[in-house]
């Protein structure tokens, strides 16, 4: 989609999420992540483009694909109209105007996939054996899991940036693990690496941070790459893949929250064929429970990954957003001042406590003096021992 004389301004998010959910029911996909937005670029002479990737089911949307594609032939004026009648409300026609031009590719990917895995196995099997099975039903036999069970330690390690192995000396007994609020105390970066050694990965309150080790040595990050990067879906591979179907997928996956595609970037070091991708988290939990930093940290980088377990290494907080932070370092200075005072007040009371119980021995000491005429201290009193009592007689 290209949009003469608009910035990238005016795609809000709920520009992009009215276009996705509009494609999405239009062309009857089971849910709006069937509709991803591939890129977004603006130039001076083109203006705002934007790239649609969708995926569908060819026995129920190919028609209405086609058709779609034959409309977009027209000019700006039978584009907009074609556009605008599949959303709602005139706000994504306000934001984008009526300078629309739409160009359309149909790809079949399904042996792409095929060749990649197993056709009763891979994502989008449905589309592909759903006729086959209706027309002859064939009994199976129970088969055994495919995946074996997530057990912590047998689907990830912990390593340091290099891969050398990282065990935690002083894991707590109680699942718990300390939390830095400042770059100056923050330890070795310790990664959590897949056990396909594919890549490895760390977090902070603010970033994601990914590096993928299966990217070659000597490639062209301008020519050779292709990096893709969602709110909810990152994926990067040789450039001949994003074009033709053909060549090696490094890293896909769906991420476990969401984050920021516009602040995200990457980089490749061609001389080891690292691969670096920053994410920048998206952080809505802070919206509602701004005090409860914990809510933020990623349990696990896809959903399709195992858990994380939550004691495995330290929390870095030291990136928190600048007004969470200040707010924290308030909080902190107020409990510092309340923990002083509380401090002095136990003092004080444990000096007046001890005094008190000076003069209450001092006194039992007295009155046993007093009463029998002999001397004992308060230990001996405590104990319940006694001396001979002495009696005086007096002839008168």
């Amino acid at each position: 989609l290209r949009f003469g004389e608009r910035t990238r301004k005016n795609l809000t998010a709920g520009v992009r999420e009215e276009l996705r959910r509009s494609f999405a029911t239009h062309f009857k996909c089971k849910s709006p992540l069937d509709v991803q937005l591939s890129f977004i670029k603006f130039s001076e002479e083109a203006g705002l483009e934007v790239g649609l990737e969708i995926h569908l089911q060819a026995s129920t949307s190919l028609k209405l694909a086609q058709e779609f594609a034959k409309g977009t032939a027209g000019g700006p004026e039978s584009c907009a109209t074609l556009l605008y009648e599949l959303t709602d409300g005139n706000a994504v026609e306000q934001e984008l105007g009526r300078d629309v031009a739409i160009s359309t590719e149909l790809l079949d990917i399904t042996e792409t996939i095929r060749a990649q895995q197993k056709a009763d196995d891979f994502e989008f099997s449905y589309l592909v054996c759903e006729t086959a099975e209706r027309d002859e039903p064939k009994e199976s036999d129970p088969s055994r899991p495919k995946t074996e069970i997530e057990l912590p330690y047998k689907m990830y390690r912990l390593v340091h940036a290099d891969g050398s192995p990282c065990e935690r000396a002083d894991k707590h007994g109680f699942a718990m693990s300390r939390v830095y609020y400042s770059k100056t105390e923050l330890p070795d970066e310790v990664y959590v690496e897949l056990c396909d050694s594919s890549l490895r990965w760390r977090q902070s309150s603010d970033e994601v941070k990914i590096i993928l080790l299966r990217v070659p040595a000597g490639l062209r990050a301008s020519r050779d790459l292709h990096v893709q990067i969602l709110p909810d879906y990152v994926k990067c591979a040789n450039r001949n893949v994003a074009r033709s179907g053909e060549g090696e997928v490094y890293f896909e996956g769906q991420l476990c929250r969401g984050i920021i595609p516009e602040q995200s970037l990457w980089e490749y070091d061609s001389d080891n064929g690292l691969l670096t991708v920053y994410l920048k988290k998206m952080n809505l939990e802070l919206l509602s429970t701004s005090h409860q930093h914990a809510n933020m940290w990623w349990p696990r980088l896809c959903a399709d990954h195992a858990e994380i377990q939550w004691d495995d290494y330290e929390k870095d907080y030291s990136d928190l957003p600048e007004p969470i932070m200040r707010q924290h370092e308030k909080n902190e200075l107020q409990s510092k001042i309340l923990n002083n005072l509380e401090y002095k007040e136990r003092l004080k009371n444990e000096s007046l406590q001890e005094a008190d119980e000076v003069r209450r021995r001092l006194r039992q000491e007295r009155l046993h003096e007093m009463r029998t005429g002999e001397r004992l201290s308060w230990v001996d009193l405590s104990q319940g021992k006694t001396g001979r009592s002495k009696v005086t007689i007096r002839r008168g």
